[in-house]
């Protein structure tokens, strides 16, 4: 299986794994948490968690491996979900590359959880996963 140092990942993507294996929510960057005292609806971080689990256990359910936090690489599974998310997060999403029904709903609600907290993946995430199993 390849694995890709989680260092050389970009800052909201490190942001977004540590969500997605299971860390304490990260605190929101200061763009976002005005944007989130401004807004009429504000998600509590037991949600985040909640959710996110959710996510993780569809994921492993349907054989994708999701690292442990502390690992200090990145494997082609979570480079997939990352991309879900990402393409989840775009406007002409076209269901963020999941058969299951149920994952491709976790994967969007995670993605609007991300928006909500001003995480926004770019779109070069949605490719990596990509060209990352092209090159094995």
């Amino acid at each position: 299986m390849t694995v890709l140092a989680l260092r050389r990942r970009t800052h909201v993507e490190r942001k977004v794994l540590a969500l997605l294996r299971g860390e304490d929510t990260p605190p929101l960057p200061v763009k976002a948490r005005r944007l989130r005292r401004d807004s009429v609806v504000s998600v509590a971080p037991s949600v985040h968690a909640r959710y996110f689990t959710e996510l993780r256990r569809l994921a492993v359910e349907h054989g994708l491996a999701v690292q442990p936090s502390a690992t200090p690489f990145v494997n082609m599974d979570e480079l997939r979900l990352l991309a879900g998310l990402a393409e989840a997060q775009r406007i002409a999403s076209s269901g963020a590359g999941f058969d299951d029904p149920a994952l491709a709903m976790a994967v969007a609600r995670c993605a609007g959880l991300l928006d909500g907290m001003g995480l926004r993946l770019s779109p070069l995430t949605l490719y990596g996963a990509k060209l990352h199993a092209a090159a094995r």
